[in-house]
């Protein structure tokens, strides 16, 4: 089997953030120079590149090369920028989960599942094979994770959740905010040998105070070092991204931004910047509680649904949750939720730092897949995988089958014969529920807010200096913070009443 290899696919002149797109979705790309494409399939420029049909060796191939340009990748879903992870922003969503209406900040993914989905299809309609690293190794068909966050000092809720989790141990992701935490001191003992990171000093993200929000890291930093733990990421309260935020975490060291993600799971990203985003699926039990639910089984089956939607679309089951007046409360909530964990077969259970790594082991995975011209669905797999132990998984596709291919070998090469006996079915990709944006609403009371980022998190003497906004807000603050704290009563489920059907 001789010519060009069908994959990976040659890259010519396309901007940067799709490149880094098609790579974090496990699509075999590399970049090429005009007159040297290495594959039957090119993605090129169409305003400053005119591929050359001979750069491609196609004597030996029956189907001819496909020339895609990125601007039909795009073509009615995005400009370039916008794929950039470091410009995301959080959008706010509505939308029925399990029936019950909900609303989320949240990273809408929607446009790379639309790319993925296009590419995809130019490519089988074209004769060709659809090829992916999987986002899991070889012997799993996902990726779980429990993101736990800790906000306030209320130990009594705290130790239900770490019971509860314990099962699913070392798949959970500990985010803690310090000034709770060094409250109660204990919450570092029970999380001994967990992965335990940073979910910030005060619970906030100042929108454009950069000053604070270094401070505020910084803090967080080394309260847990002083603890004898390690952080290398980050967990934004309320998902709030702000453009200083990879910066000050890079002079940290630290390797990931965690948000709130896509109603059907987002896929990791990696980033010029050097810091990977990883977002959380977006149901939690929290969404409920503001919504007035208190109704376990309702909860559970929100959480159950979001991840079959991510199982189904390739993304990592990533669920997040709060411990204090929620799931503390409620623990019922987490035992069945652990339960169903334990008993899906093929879940890899990882630590989010665990994972990135194994994802820049498999980005540096080399694999040319050919075709041969002769028999129809022979392939030839050539690779050179640099880490022995990562052993990825490759999927490939056409029309109607899907195959998996393991990879147990740090070099080699193999043929495969795709045939419908040897493929496995294509699941089901679940489409998110029906959703859309909040409704604005505005008045000078919410305007106000927002233009000094009205909050209640951060001490007040970290507001007495600084920029006039930052100050005036610190004047505010010490007028009004000991009457709101006098009649101040946070939503939170009762300790003593269970509500669930079972029960009932």
């Amino acid at each position: 089997m001789t010519g060009s290899p069908i994959y990976p696919i040659s890259c010519l002149d396309i901007p940067e953030p799709l490149y880094r797109l098609l790579s974090d979705l496990g699509v075999p790309v590399r970049k090429c120079e005009r007159g040297h494409a290495h594959s039957q399939i090119l993605i090129h420029d169409l305003q400053h590149s005119t591929p050359d049909q001979s750069t491609v060796d196609s004597n030996c191939n029956k189907i001819p090369p496909l020339r895609i340009s990125w601007q039909s990748l795009l073509n009615g879903l995005a400009v370039p920028g916008e794929l950039d992870p470091r410009l995301q922003k959080t959008v706010a969503c509505r939308w029925l989960e399990n029936g019950i209406p909900v609303s989320e900040n949240i990273i809408d993914d929607s446009v790379i599942r639309k790319i993925e989905s296009r590419l995809r299809h130019m490519i089988i309609t074209h004769g060709l094979p659809w090829v992916q690293f999987a986002p899991y190794p070889s012997g799993y068909c996902g990726v779980f994770n429990f993101r736990i966050d800790i906000d306030e000092p209320e130990p009594l809720d705290w130790h239900p959740v770490i019971s509860a989790l314990e099962p699913v141990e070392p798949a959970v992701t500990w985010f803690l905010s310090t000034i709770a935490t060094e409250k109660c001191p204990q919450i570092y003992d029970w999380l001994k040998g967990c992965d335990v990171q940073s979910h910030g000093h005060w619970h906030h993200v100042h929108r454009n105070d950069p000053d604070l929000n270094r401070l505020n890291l910084h803090l967080a930093h080394h309260a847990l070092l002083d603890r004898g733990f390690a952080p290398i990421g980050y967990a934004a309260p309320c998902g709030r991204m702000t453009n200083d935020l990879p910066g000050h975490l890079s002079a940290l060291s630290y390797q990931y931004l965690a948000g709130i993600g896509d109603l059907c799971g987002s896929i990791p990203r990696s980033c010029a910047d050097g810091i990977w985003r990883i977002q959380a699926l977006p149901v939690s039990e929290g969404l409920f509680l503001e919504a007035g639910v208190d109704h376990s089984d309702s909860i559970i089956e929100a959480y159950l649904a979001i991840a079959q939607r991510a199982i189904s679309n390739n993304r990592p089951m990533f669920w997040y949750g709060h411990a204090e007046r929620r799931l503390g409360r409620r623990p019922q909530i987490l035992k069945e939720l652990v339960s169903h964990v334990l008993q899906r077969r093929g879940l890899w259970h990882v630590q989010i730092g665990s994972y990135l790594k194994w994802l820049k082991g498999r980005s540096e995975m080399q694999c040319n897949i050919f075709q041969s011209p002769d028999a129809a669905g022979a392939l030839k797999l050539r690779w050179n995988n640099p880490d022995f132990a990562l052993k990825p998984q490759i999927l490939i596709n056409d029309s109607q089958y899907q195959w998996q291919v393991e990879i147990d070998a740090g070099q080699g090469e193999m043929d495969f014969q795709m045939t419908p006996e040897t493929a496995i079915e294509i699941p089901n990709r679940l489409d998110p529920p029906v959703n859309g944006p909040l409704e604005p609403f505005w008045s000078w009371k919410s305007a106000w807010k927002q233009a000094i980022d009205w909050e209640r998190q951060t001490p007040v003497d970290k507001l007495q200096t600084g920029p006039l906004v930052r100050r005036l807000k610190g004047f505010l603050r010490s007028q009004t913070d000991e009457k709101w704290q006098s009649r101040f009563v946070p939503k939170a489920w009762p300790v003593d009443v269970e509500m669930d059907r079972k029960t009932a």
